[in-house]
């Protein structure tokens, strides 16, 4: 398969890079546009022999194999080693049979560390280390890099000294929406979503937001997210499951779709709430006992004899089944990453039978839930700020009517209109980033101990001082130190501010009432 135009860019962005001297790099390209296929072909034209291919979990280092095999090899291998199982293959044979290259696996049960590529789970690879020279690979790939945040994947990250690193991802932050840059220096290139439906390569994605009657004022942030017990309690109830039910049946009935909820009992009474609508859904998710072989589900659904799957955290990276055409976010979140994970299930191109049924598309159903405390993120939330015609979860069709109809109502005003004058308030302060390479030193345990107040996981996560500085810049502060902001003359009304801006006006403040003091006396 010949790479598209945007992987060669890709390929050119990193060669280009590497002779800047720039050695840990990162590749931002959406769910489904083949960033696998574009790191296979890119190590082999710059001529690495050995790498080292690195996931975060156990579960997705077959996966990752299975997409380096499909990127590299035909059809009809790969088809052979995903039927046999990657695992059962390699235990057999490590050769390729009729093919001159070898793949080693580390994984818990699998140890077979040689070849001219080593699939590994990091959470194993740290406990083996010293078996390996710091060098011993010309190239490292970390997939899925917005997984990459423990000290565990870290400490397996920083061993080595390859001639590259490069980090895959179609979101270049973290879980808690930190940026990777305590593992990598530059992202080199970007291919995002609206790229992708613009030029072909990606279905179009149109969104639909459900209001609910539900409110979320009342549920606390932890780590940057909602307290998932909290958020749990307010969202998993009977008439808003229903609702999402009937969602499903009003928008999408008879497309394939993935729900995503917010703990596995909500993801149970999902399904129940779904089936008593006559849809034939089922839940998926770690706790096999509560919900059944999650292998055997995934792969009912992919043959087409579940309509809905349901499920928290499981099908957000690694899951490809190109014909799912609704996406239902039925977990309220604040992480641009995770929305964006869990919408990019639905973004691959169809096949034939379901465009011609349903076109080349994908729904998305946004459960939008009330909050005055919140910013939630939604594909309006992430659509607003810009023009209609460069909305990415639109489809083609909805924005032409939107404009045909905008075009209209503007043609029947002939009177000119005056805006109502608004009093000039004082702007909110923008933080600036320090990008001081002292930013990429180890938090301090103060510093750690404070976040920590504030329900980051500063156990199995690292933090560096250019984090805790955007984590400091992201504290919203309350509706009354707002209100004590809006009383003196700020623009606050409607927007976020954080403790770093609240600390700079409160400055401001004081350089002014100082100045009219000095100007009476």
């Amino acid at each position: 398969m010949s790479l598209r135009p945007y992987q060669i860019k890709a390929i050119d962005a990193v060669t280009n890079a590497l002779k800047r001297g720039i050695d840990k790099q990162m590749i931002v390209m959406a769910t489904g546009t083949g960033k696998t296929k574009t790191a296979v072909d890119l190590t082999q034209q710059l001529g690495f022999n050995r790498g080292l291919w690195i996931t975060d979990r156990e579960e997705l280092v077959s996966q990752s194999a299975l997409a380096f095999i499909k990127a590299k090899f035909d059809e009809s291998f790969y088809n052979h080693v995903q039927n046999v199982g990657f695992v059962n293959y390699l235990r057999d044979k490590h050769y390729f049979a009729g093919k001159e290259f070898k793949m080693g696996l580390i994984k818990a049960d699998v140890f077979e560390p040689s070849g001219n590529v080593v699939m590994a789970s990091a959470a194993t690879l740290h406990r083996r280390l010293d078996l390996f020279d710091s060098s011993e690979f010309d190239y490292v790939i970390c997939d899925e890099a917005h997984l990459f945040m423990s000290p565990t994947l870290s400490k397996s990250v920083n061993y080595f000294t390859p001639k590259l690193l490069l980090g895959l991802t179609a979101t270049p932050y973290r879980m808690d929406g930190l940026p990777l840059g305590n593992l990598f220096d530059e992202i080199v290139y970007e291919y995002g979503m609206k790229d992708g439906i613009a030029d072909g390569y990606l279905c179009e994605m149109d969104a639909i937001r459900i209001k609910t009657n539900v409110n979320l004022d009342s549920v606390h942030t932890l780590g940057g997210e909602f307290n998932q017990k909290e958020l749990s309690n307010e969202v998993n109830t009977l008439s808003r499951n229903l609702l999402c039910a009937d969602s499903y049946l009003k928008y999408c009935n008879g497309r394939q779709g993935i729900f995503f909820g917010v703990d596995i009992q909500h993801c149970i009474d999902l399904e129940e709430a779904f089936k008593s609508k006559g849809i034939n859904a089922k839940a998926v998710s770690s706790n096999e006992e509560l919900t059944g072989d999650r292998s055997e589900t995934v792969k009912m659904y992919k043959d087409g004899k579940y309509d809905v799957l349901i499920n928290v955290n499981i099908l957000t990276t690694g899951f490809d089944h190109p014909n799912t055409g609704c996406i239902g976010m039925a977990r309220p979140t604040k992480s641009k990453t995770m929305y964006v994970q869990g919408v990019g299930r639905g973004s691959r191109l169809k096949d034939e039978a379901f465009v011609a049924k349903f076109g080349q598309n994908c729904i998305i159903l946004d459960f939008v839930d009330n909050t005055n405390k919140h910013s939630l993120i939604n594909a309006h939330e992430l659509d607003k700020e810009l023009p209609l015609e460069d909305r990415t979860f639109i489809s083609q069709e909805k924005k032409e009517l939107i404009l045909a109809e905008r075009m209209r109502k503007s043609a029947k005003i002939t009177h000119e209109q005056k805006e109502d004058e608004r009093i000039k308030l004082f702007d909110i302060p923008k933080i600036k980033i320090n990008k001081s390479i002292r930013m990429r030193e180890a938090a301090t345990e103060a510093q750690l101990a404070v976040i920590k107040k504030w329900g980051y996981d500063t156990e199995n996560a690292v933090y560096t001082k250019g984090m805790i500085s955007k984590i400091f810049g992201d504290q919203e502060i309350s509706e009354k130190q707002k209100a004590f902001f809006k009383h003196k003359g700020y623009d606050v009304e409607g927007k976020k501010i954080s403790v770093v801006q609240a600390k700079i006006m409160s400055e401001e403040i004081r350089e002014r009432e100082a100045n009219k003091s000095y100007k009476k006396s």
